[in-house]
């Protein structure tokens, strides 16, 4: 989940300052998997748990719930990323549990409409009764997983819409 915020945060700077990042190499993909795109949702989430004292999420931004909104891909993609900077965000593919208590599901919902918005190509895999480590878990224990098998599928999607280009195995 950390790995889908902070990565997802990089893309968007990206995004924001595209010369910048023009010598460095294109991202063809971003899979992210049971992410916090909207910390101050999610910090407040954690405070009705009670585990706001112990996130790093509160020293991390200073415990000011305004800040919070600076660190969330879902708010910088909604109002500070135009359609024509959400170009360089690569496509993406965004896998999440539904049974999710570490990080609920609507995070990924909201995220995945804001891509949408600015016509990012998104495929989202929501995996019913799985919980958050599942999506992470699978890959590493599981041959062929449900994971797996979406990454494959979305990686010959991109190839055939001429959005990714795979590599053909002599």
């Amino acid at each position: 989940s950390s790995g889908a915020h902070i990565t997802s945060m990089y893309l968007l700077r990206r995004c924001e300052k595209p010369n910048f990042y023009s010598d460095h190499p294109k991202i063809n993909l971003f899979i992210g998997f049971s992410g916090v795109y909207n910390v101050k949702k999610h910090y407040i989430y954690e405070s009705w748990r009670g585990l706001h004292l112990v996130s790093p999420m509160g020293g991390a931004h200073g415990d000011e719930i305004e800040i919070f909104l600076d660190r969330s891909p879902s708010m910088i993609l909604s109002k500070r990323i135009s359609k024509e900077q959400a170009k360089h965000f690569p496509p993406s593919l965004l896998i999440h549990g539904l049974n999710d208590s570490v990080v609920p599901f609507p995070t990924t919902s909201e995220f995945s409409k804001n891509l949408i918005q600015k016509e990012v190509f998104v495929d989202i895999c929501y995996l019913n009764e799985k919980d958050h480590f599942y999506p992470v878990g699978c890959l590493m224990f599981e041959e062929n997983s449900i994971v797996e098998k979406k990454i494959d599928e979305v990686l010959r999607n991109l190839h055939r819409f001429g959005m990714f280009r795979l590599k053909q195995s002599k």
